[in-house]
């Protein structure tokens, strides 16, 4: 079931707040999360037209990604790939 107004939210609401993350728009497509290696290749590329809010925040933590304090400072576990 497509999601999107759920993925609207987090893009303009939750994205910004971690480390190491990009949004690009690209008009006429479906929104993915494409995780690249620290050369900018990318690794792989997942569909978040059928996720929830919160099913979009828990793969960015499941994939390492750490929320940036405020004071730019990272708060949760370690590692993390590109956006």
């Amino acid at each position: 079931m497509i999601q999107l107004p759920e993925v609207k939210h987090f893009i303009r609401e939750d994205l910004e707040k971690y480390e190491n993350t990009i949004f690009k728009a690209i008009p006429g497509h479906l929104p993915e999360l494409v995780l690249l290696d620290a050369q900018d290749n990318e690794i792989d590329r997942i569909d978040l037209s059928d996720k929830s809010r919160e099913q979009c925040n828990e793969l960015l933590t499941s994939r390492g990604f750490r929320l940036k304090s405020p004071e730019g400072e990272e708060l949760n576990s370690p590692g993390g790939d590109e956006l």
